[in-house]
């Protein structure tokens, strides 16, 4: 099947199902039209470098992307003193919120940011009265 044509079911599965009318694809709702577009004969490979185009033109932004620039800035701070503390933290959520491009509040972006580091095991550098982490993950419904 020519690209073309993986194009077009692209945008026929992201408009059958209503996803992107945010302009935004989460991580679950991309591995939904992956899976379509694999039970449609799609190679998973092609169908990942299609969507990631498709959304490009469309301007949809898909929640992997931001992640993947969020984990670059987690693991560049890191490398600093192998953990991470609230600048830090807030660095990254700046991050997340400039890749999101406006289209997701600055609660889901923190949110999205303490998942990674919790499904990260990245260790937490505490405040010295308080676990400013816990606070975070309160403010933002994790905890």
């Amino acid at each position: 099947m020519a690209v073309e044509e993986y194009k077009t079911q692209f945008k026929r599965i992201i408009q059958r199902r209503g996803y992107g009318s945010d302009k935004y694809i989460d991580s679950r709702e991309e591995a939904d039209i992956l899976r379509d577009c694999v039970n449609e004969g799609i190679p998973l490979e092609s169908a990942q470098a299609v969507l990631r185009e498709v959304c490009h033109e469309q301007g949809h932004l898909l929640e992997t992307d931001i992640k993947a620039k969020v984990n670059m800035t987690l693991k560049a701070s890191l490398s600093n003193d192998g953990k991470i503390d609230e600048e830090e933290f807030i660095q990254a959520v700046r991050v997340a919120m400039t890749a999101c491009k406006n289209l997701q509040d600055e609660i889901y972006c923190k949110r999205l940011v303490a998942r990674m580091i919790e499904d990260g095991e990245a260790p937490i550098k505490k405040g010295f009265l308080s676990n400013w982490f816990n606070r975070v993950k309160k403010e933002v419904g994790l905890e």
